[in-house]
């Protein structure tokens, strides 16, 4: 795996909240047109000069340095959160994080100490109270000395309240995604993205035993991501299923656990006074049903009670 393809994988690693379109790790060509020159006024030659340089200052996607104190602290809390696995976190300021992000989060946090060098760099949105923003950072290892850069993109708004979240609804209006996709082709936006790809590209192609460890941590990281979703998916269709509610019931007595809701069914087992009990429904007639060992049961209602 060549250092560009690596450094777009790695970007993708982690970072799971970004809007995939927006992201942008890749060269870009410019196309340079020859004009022919003519002749103009040079009074009018520097009227339009002075023009260009006054729209150019005042242009939204001009990139800008750490310029919004609650930006930085934002992605400072989002960095933590992703070095401590906190989803809670980082579902509570983003706008949706699916189950298979929350697990590469918590996957990858295993190995990762912590977010060093945080840099925000910031266009103006393209609705009010609106931010894009290339964040650089570099990702310290646990029990490694290696300081690994990387640079996320990603659209930040503003809540009701005032607060500030990231945006990564997958389904933005396009006018927002035509301007995401623009403000990302800017030149201050393209030097940045093939500095930050350049200095991975360098680190790595320095350090053989980097170069390893992240083909490997890569490997890995899918490899339980996959198990991980696999199981959960499992545990899903179970409940789904047996018909399970969330609730629980606890035994007052011991009970037979019977296939049927009947006294001549077969006994699973008997309970023992205490023990919980996944809670499915009344199956009528004095019997409750539960889960038990993975399988549907019953047992008679008076010697059970409904957890609140």
């Amino acid at each position: 795996m060549n250092n560009q393809n690596r450094f777009q994988e790695w970007i993708g690693q982690h970072g799971q909240l970004l809007m995939p379109l927006v992201l942008v790790v890749c060269c870009i060509l410019t196309a340079v047109i020859g004009l022919a020159a003519h002749r103009t006024n040079p009074h009018a030659k520097a009227q339009a000069a002075d023009t260009e340089a006054t729209e150019e200052a005042a242009s939204p996607l001009a990139l800008q340095t750490d310029a919004y104190p609650a930006v930085n602290e934002l992605f400072t809390t989002y960095y933590q959160a992703m070095a401590d696995g906190d989803t809670d976190t980082i579902e509570s300021i983003s706008s949706t994080l699916s189950d298979q992000e929350k697990i590469r989060i918590e996957e990858l946090s295993k190995y990762v100490d912590s977010y060093t060098d945080i840099t925000v760099y910031t266009q103006e949105g393209p609705v009010s109270g609106s931010y894009i923003c290339y964040v650089y950072s570099k990702m310290k290892f646990t029990d490694h000395d290696w300081e690994v850069p990387g640079m996320q993109t990603m659209y930040v708004c503003t809540r009701s309240d005032g607060s500030l979240y990231i945006n990564n609804d997958e389904n933005q209006d396009k006018t927002v995604t035509d301007y995401i996709q623009k403000a990302a082709l800017e030149d201050d936006v393209v030097d940045l993205t093939n500095s930050v790809t350049a200095e991975y590209n360098e680190l790595v192609s320095s350090d053989q035993e980097l170069s390893d460890y992240l083909d490997a941590l890569s490997s890995d990281i899918d490899l339980s991501v996959g198990q991980a979703l696999a199981s959960l998916e499992s545990s899903t269709e179970s409940s789904a299923e047996s018909g399970a509610t969330g609730k629980t019931v606890t035994a007052t007595d011991t009970v037979n656990i019977r296939k049927e809701p009947s006294e001549d069914a077969d006994v699973i087992r008997v309970t023992s006074v205490g023990e919980q009990f996944e809670y499915v429904g009344d199956a009528g007639d004095g019997w409750t049903e539960i889960v038990v060992d993975g399988q549907n049961a019953y047992v008679k209602s008076e010697y059970v009670t409904l957890d609140s």
